[in-house]
């Protein structure tokens, strides 16, 4: 007597599986890849270069301004309250001024308050600021906009006191009329 095994079905063999697996496991990651980028959110790109290009011209006016009146200021951040001394040879005090803090990665974290002046000469803010942890730029305005202040970066965390300045080695990069 002969002994004839019939063979196994295809389904029960395991190289069929294995080799099926590779390019099912690349069509899964293809449809979580397009699952991400329809769902997240492209801030960081940015659609019209050259009103970008007249934006950064008009920063660094504002920059400019900045360093013809010596301005300085410090800001300190406790407790969700916010207090800002400004220096330099301002023509009058100035009854507010917009505290705006950027986060670094993520534009949904940014928050913008405006300081107001106390009896003592600071501007401040008592709404209780909340900012989420992560490192920020503090950037410093008055109302009409004709001059700005900007800070290093710096991690929020509890208690902050920064020293917000012109940066002169930027400003030199920078200045108007120039040739580079």
């Amino acid at each position: 007597m002969s002994d004839h095994t019939l063979p196994r079905h295809w389904s029960r063999e395991p190289w069929p599986w294995i080799l099926m697996a590779l390019p099912a496991s690349a069509v899964v990651a293809g449809f979580v890849t397009l699952w991400l980028a329809i769902q997240s959110d492209n801030s960081m790109v940015v659609d019209d270069y050259y009103k970008e290009g007249k934006a950064i011209n008009q920063r660094i006016a504002r920059d400019a301004r900045a360093s013809e009146l010596g301005l300085g200021a410090q800001v300190s951040l406790r407790d969700g309250r916010l207090g800002v001394a400004l220096t330099g040879a301002l023509t009058e005090p100035l009854a507010a001024v917009s505290v705006r803090f950027v986060h670094v990665a993520h534009a949904q974290h940014d928050r913008e308050v405006m300081a107001l002046a106390a009896p003592d000469g600071r501007l401040v803010f008592d709404g209780g600021l909340d900012l989420v942890p992560g490192r920020y730029r503090v950037h410093l305005e008055p109302p009409a906009r004709d001059w700005r202040l900007v800070s290093e970066v710096f991690e929020a965390a509890g208690s902050t006191a920064l020293q917000l300045s012109v940066r002169a080695a930027e400003m030199a990069r920078y200045r108007v009329g120039d040739p580079k």
